[in-house]
């Protein structure tokens, strides 16, 4: 059956339609387009005419969309919201009016599709769509700073949020310290890559990544386009391998705090509009941030108020007693007129004493940290002997060429490895004998524990020892040099060696 031709008042009054106008025949097969079709879609009438074209964008072909699945119908409907694709390849937003063309016997000859530009008017909700979120979003942030108090979930709720603020692969909040360190507190991974593993705990100095340095000074968002064209290239695109990045500081009044940073796998993701809504985000980050920090701050204290509580009565009671027992216990090993079977318990006792003294001294040391790191090490290392001596009933011994003052993280590291050290020697090692020897100045240090325990087999055994592993990674995090050697019956000696850069 052929398809009747429009007569020219028909074309006419289609031409005249606003809205553009397809006209199909029963076989799907374009007979007309009208000038709004024309000049919406950027096509010419013979470019389409005579085929079976639906506009219809790739990935969007429904049981709604598809011009058969129109076709087939026997009655005149309007389409949900769906789009369309022009020429050039924008998305219109449409919505489609389906009248059914019918000859005299009633026959169903095609369809007249009338698509009503809807681009506007979904802008429109969609704006309003996104205030409406982001506002939400803003209030489920603002509520965290009277619902919670708790750092971690302050952190997790701001990353739930952003997300709904900003589409995005990977979220972080990074926090920086006085010295302008940032670190990688909180990660919401969206990649199924798992680089939450691989993101948190990451640091950087802010002056070292230009794009981080220019928020810090600024205080406005940044947005890079692609990762890949900076130079020097992102330690933190290496490792997410994502290319857009945008970032916005978080500030307490004039003092940078962290940054909310975000990445997405494509180039150009992010845009300007993106940017200010996370830097509004931000500032209601900082506020519930802040008032988090200071609830843990206060815990910490009131903590550290109990621990030197604790610690005074430690040692005017229980340090006191164990002092005057020792005392005693020296005192009738002096007595010459003592039975002769008493003098090994005695000395035993003394032992004991003196061990039990040493280890409440190094106990009190643990109630109050800022006394690790003023104590001498030589001093803190005697502690950890006497101790180890009162329990095992050990040799010690300490040998010390050691003169000035380590810096803090350094002088802890190297108390926190022999005292580990030292666990696992009482532990496992069924030694008689530990000799300690310290060597060095404020510049470089030298320290080496060796027993004469039973030893145990470097490559079968060291994955399973995680005072060992712990060892290791405190040298790390120092940037000294550790050894560890042993061997079964042979004992083992574990040396470190720090040297300032």
């Amino acid at each position: 059956m052929d398809f009747p031709h429009l007569t020219t008042e028909q074309r006419q009054i289609l031409d005249h339609l606003p809205d553009p106008v397809v006209i199909y025949d029963s076989a799907g097969v374009i007979q007309y387009v009208n000038n709004a079709f024309e000049k919406r879609f950027g096509w010419q009438r013979d470019e389409v005419v005579n085929t079976t074209a639906d506009f219809v964008p790739r990935g969007l072909r429904s049981g709604l969309t598809g011009v058969h699945i129109i076709l087939s119908r026997r009655d005149n409907y309007i389409t949900p919201d769906t789009q369309r694709e022009t020429k050039t390849g924008e998305i219109v937003d449409v919505q489609i009016n389906t009248s059914f063309l019918l000859d005299d016997q009633k026959n169903h000859m095609g369809s007249v599709i009338i698509m009503r530009d809807i681009t506007e008017r979904k802008r429109v909700e969609r704006s309003e769509q996104e205030h409406r979120t982001f506002i939400e979003a803003l209030m489920d942030v603002t509520s965290a700073l009277t619902s919670t108090l708790s750092y971690q979930e302050v952190l997790d709720r701001i990353l739930m949020n952003v997300g709904r603020v900003v589409p995005h692969d990977l979220a972080l909040v990074d926090v920086v310290d006085s010295y302008g360190v940032a670190l990688v507190v909180g990660c919401k991974d969206y990649t199924g890559e798992q680089l939450e593993d691989r993101v948190t705990g990451l640091t950087v100095h802010v002056k070292h990544l230009d794009y981080l340095h220019q928020m810090a000074q600024t205080g406005e968002y940044i947005i890079v386009s692609d990762f890949d064209q900076k130079n020097p290239p992102s330690e933190l695109a290496a490792v997410t391998g994502l290319r857009s990045y945008i970032g916005a500081p978080i500030f307490n009044e004039n003092e940078l705090i962290g940054f909310v940073s975000l990445q997405a796998r494509p180039n150009n993701f992010f845009k300007p509009s993106e940017g200010i809504k996370l830097q509004i985000f931000a500032k209601q980050a900082a506020i519930a941030m802040m008032n988090a920090k200071r609830y843990e701050q206060a815990r910490e204290l009131a903590a550290l108020n109990e621990r030197q509580r604790l610690a005074r009565e430690l040692h005017d009671a229980v340090s006191q007693t164990l002092f005057s027992a020792n005392v005693t216990a020296e005192t009738i090993l002096l007595d010459e007129d003592i039975p002769a079977g008493m003098a090994t318990p005695l000395t035993r006792l003394s032992q004991l004493t003196r061990g039990a003294l040493a280890e409440m001294r190094t106990l009190l040391l643990e109630l109050r940290p800022e006394s690790v790191v003023n104590a001498d090490l030589t001093e803190l290392l005697q502690h950890l002997l006497h101790t180890i001596a009162g329990r095992k009933n050990l040799n010690v011994q300490l040998v010390n060429e050691f003169s000035g003052r380590l810096p803090p993280d350094v002088h802890m590291a190297c108390y926190r490895i022999a005292q580990e050290t030292m666990n696992n020697i009482a532990k496992h090692a069924r030694a008689t004998q530990i000799k300690v020897e310290l060597a060095g100045d404020s510049q470089r240090v030298l320290l080496s524990i060796h027993d004469d325990g039973v030893g145990f087999d470097l490559e079968r055994d060291f994955g399973g020892h995680f005072g060992l592993q712990n060892i290791q990674e405190r040298a790390h995090e120092i940037g000294a040099e550790v050894a560890i050697k042993s061997e079964l019956g042979g004992g083992t000696l574990v040396e470190l060696f720090w040297e300032a850069v």
